[in-house]
């Protein structure tokens, strides 16, 4: 089974918290929100996630680094990311094409 994790967002609501970095990378208890997520959906068996991301994958990789144990992940990155989510989805439109979560 494959995640697609759509993490390109603006997050213009936690502006004032995030201090300009992505809401994905925001920490709680020394781990972000990213990496949390990603060690759920390897304790619940899924083995790879896609990770869709604004232009550059730099600070989102930098963060995650090769992701914890069990799940593999890869980026993809959406340069229309302000347009929507929708778009960012249509970004990992190629891996819908087997069982995603």
């Amino acid at each position: 089974m494959t995640a697609i994790l759509l993490a390109a967002g603006v997050g213009k609501r936690l502006l004032g918290f995030s201090n300009g970095r992505p809401k994905c990378l925001i920490e709680i208890g020394g781990k972000s929100l990213l990496v949390r997520l990603l060690e759920g959906l390897a304790a619940a068996g899924v083995r790879e996630a896609v990770v869709v991301v604004r232009l550059r994958r730099g600070r989102r990789a930098r963060g995650v680094g090769g992701g914890p144990p069990g799940i593999r992940v890869r980026y993809l990155s959406n340069p229309r990311f302000r347009e929507g989510a929708i778009l960012s989805l249509w970004t990992a439109r190629e891996m819908l094409d087997g069982p995603v979560s």
